[in-house]
């Protein structure tokens, strides 16, 4: 893959090591409410495919939750740490 393209996706396991440690039933459940972003599938057939996250919509819906969270405030940054979250990039 990529150099490039590589940064731009996170894979499952990828998802944990920055903080998200759902199963992976948990954020199918999620997915189907649409309560967490769909995955993009790469590979042959659907089923056989892996499951790759864009990067910029997983730190959205972090930031998303940061906000709901109060963790956000319109004049000041708090660190991802403030609120709980791992440092993404």
């Amino acid at each position: 893959m990529n150099t490039k393209l590589e940064k731009l996706l996170v894979t499952f396991p990828e998802l944990r090591e920055i903080g998200i440690r759902y199963s992976r039933g948990h954020l199918n459940r999620l997915i189907g409410t649409g309560d967490f972003p769909k995955p993009l599938r790469l590979g042959s057939g659907e089923q056989s495919a892996k499951a790759y996250w864009r990067l910029a919509d997983i730190t959205g819906w972090i930031n998303k939750r940061a906000v709901a969270a109060g963790c956000e405030a319109a004049d000041s940054k708090p660190s991802p740490s403030d609120c709980g979250l791992q440092q993404l990039v």
